[in-house]
């Protein structure tokens, strides 16, 4: 009879448990003789003893981003943490986009703003030919703090809470940011809110699947099931490709506007939703290459 071993899915307080995606993960681990317990890091100061972490929905990880680090370094000393600490922390400053650009890899035009120094908005959109700009932070998740400056909402736009995020005034939002932390620019593309993000995720470095975002959803929901084409994957591997160590799982998220150029909107590592509902075989190409993966 096989030894059960039991793994962290790393999560939050707020959520009380293991989100619904990544029970079907849970599911199909049990058939491995191992089982998941969650482990919310903001609220279990030690990291319990198990056979493996995987960081899966620590949604607020944002809020203290050193106190997250600090926590999964320590649960790195108890047992394998996938993914690795150290592409976590990488990844968890956008400025990880400036270092594939360098490998050429075709980003969303972007300004970094430290929060040290003066920016005015009006400049950068003047020198760049921006009208129409996103401000955000750059530690940051489910689009918190994210604004949306100089453009109008799309006539089919009906979420209050996406409406809200078009605004006049993008320099004190601007600088609101930067009291506590990095700000990014970059221009605005309306397919965001037409055509929509497309999410392909991969397993220890293989393309698992590829969901379409729907447009006017806001937080982890909606989408539906697409096909990568050839262009997109090349753009995924050559992201992952920059990387020193295989990641567990990532999610690419790209965008193509309207000209036809993708462009990798951000290369998710630390927690994203992987849209394993979307295909019946995700959560089993998931749970057998973590298993694989175990010392």
């Amino acid at each position: 009879m096989a030894t059960r071993r039991t793994i962290g899915f790393i999560t939050c307080h707020e959520l009380g448990g293991i989100v619904p995606d990544d029970r079907l993960i849970a599911t199909e681990l049990g058939a491995h003789s191992v089982d998941v317990i969650g482990v919310p890091w903001d609220a279990v100061q030690t990291p319990p003893r198990v056979d493996a972490f995987v960081i899966r929905s620590p949604w607020n990880y944002h809020l203290q981003p050193d106190a997250f680090m600090q926590w999964i370094e320590r649960a790195a000393t108890i047992a394998p943490l996938y993914n690795d600490p150290a592409i976590v922390r990488w990844n968890a400053h956008k400025q990880y986009l400036f270092d594939l650009e360098a490998a050429g890899v075709n980003i969303a035009p972007t300004v970094l703003c430290r929060s040290a120094e003066r920016h005015d908005l009006d400049t950068i959109m003047r020198e760049r030919n921006w009208h129409e700009v996103i401000v955000k932070p750059a530690v940051s998740a489910s689009s918190y703090m994210t604004a949306i400056v100089g453009a109008t909402p799309h006539p089919a736009l009906q979420v209050d809470e996406l409406k809200s995020r078009f605004i006049s005034d993008g320099q004190t939002h601007l600088e609101t940011i930067l009291q506590t932390r990095d700000a990014l620019v970059q221009p605005f593309l309306p397919e965001i809110f037409t055509r929509g993000e497309r999410s392909l995720v991969y397993l220890d470095g293989v393309y698992s699947h590829c969901v379409q975002k729907d447009a006017f959803t806001t937080g982890p929901g909606g989408g539906h099931r697409a096909d990568a084409d050839d262009e997109e994957r090349a753009i995924a591997e050559r992201a992952l490709a920059t990387l020193p160590l295989r990641p567990l799982y990532a999610r690419v998220d790209l965008l193509r506007n309207a000209d036809g150029a993708e462009h990798l909107m951000e290369l998710e590592l630390i927690d994203p939703e992987l849209y394993m509902r979307y295909d019946a075989q995700a959560p089993r190409r998931f749970a057998e290459t973590l298993v694989r993966l175990l010392p």
